[in-house]
């Protein structure tokens, strides 16, 4: 869900200097501390805050009124808030993030101009097309090739991921995965050839994961995927993905390619806790991986290393 403190139009950053910081940030603390823990709450630009919430879409208007009756019985408060929320739900709405988000935003921009304290749920179509494009601030979040998670936005979000799971002492796997030899398809397909494997392999990456597991983009071909289970859980995951890849067809330059990816697994307790560290090690199990052969996935042991390290 996306929520906009009223009188804040959300489709204009201006607005979002004339809220100030301080407020905004004292409304997603609020919202932070209403939901759960697994919960996520961030900020996402011009006065927005965004919220994943596991929770069925049809408990949407039960949650957003817990929200509401929550703000309005809170003591001592100096400030006070109502607010529009669009909201969007996987898999009804969509199996990819920028799908999600975007048909959210839309929702959201139809509740501000609907009024005050407006509450409107996405269409259900199940595809981006439905929806009016996300602002700049929101898809600023995105990769704009893959639609998955981009570099920047993706260390703070595994640390987040990572640590509301160490908190309550359940495993979580963090796997990295690159595609094999992928610099030969720019080599015999043309420049574009990757970009286009890339966004086919980001699409794919959303699809085989479970909604509340992360999918970012570390760095050019290289993908990190974090979800809750224990490495020998997640091995199984990762070796299901190098099956469901040989077995689909890349569109590109007019030709149908089939491609192989390696993918190396490090999770917490077994490897630590740090996510900086999981992702190294599972960086070195890929690594490993790739030594071994196409089409690989190992889990990370204490000799393995980083060629860069």
């Amino acid at each position: 869900m996306v929520l906009v403190p009223d009188g804040v139009p959300s489709a204009a950053a201006t607005h979002y200097e004339k809220l100030g910081m301080d407020r905004l940030e004292l409304f997603a603390e609020y919202i932070r501390k209403m939901l759960r823990g697994t919960d996520t709450v961030v900020q996402i630009g011009n006065g927005r805050i965004g919220a994943i919430v596991d929770a069925p879409r049809e408990n949407a208007e039960a949650i957003v009124q817990r929200l509401r009756e929550a703000f309005r019985g809170s003591p001592g408060r100096s400030t006070s808030f109502s607010f529009c929320v669009g909201v969007s739900a996987h898999p009804e709405d969509g199996t990819r993030v920028k799908s999600l988000v975007e048909s959210a935003t839309a929702s959201l921009e139809e509740a501000v101009l609907n009024g005050r304290g407006q509450l409107v749920l996405a269409a259900g179509a199940g595809s981006a097309s439905s929806a009016a494009p996300a602002s700049a601030a929101t898809s600023s979040a995105l990769d704009p090739l893959t639609g998955v998670l981009r570099k920047e936005r993706l260390g703070g979000a595994l640390q987040k991921y990572v640590a509301q799971y160490r908190k309550r002492d359940l495993p979580v796997s963090v796997l990295v995965l690159e595609v094999d030899h992928f610099e030969r398809y720019g080599e015999h397909y043309g420049p574009s050839a990757g970009d286009e494997i890339l966004q086919r392999l980001g699409g794919f990456l959303q699809e085989s994961v479970r909604g509340a597991d992360l999918v970012g983009r570390l760095d050019g071909n290289t993908f990190l995927v974090a979800m809750a289970c224990a490495p020998r859980a997640a091995m199984i995951a990762a070796q299901r993905m190098i099956n469901s890849a040989r077995k689909m067809a890349f569109p590109v330059s007019g030709s149908s390619l089939r491609i192989s990816i390696c993918l190396g697994v490090a999770g917490y307790p077994d490897h630590g806790g740090h996510p900086r560290h999981l992702v190294e090690f599972a960086t070195a199990a890929l690594q490993a991986a790739q030594e071994t052969g196409r089409g690989m996935c190992l889990a990370y042991e204490p000799t393995m290393r980083p060629a860069n390290k």
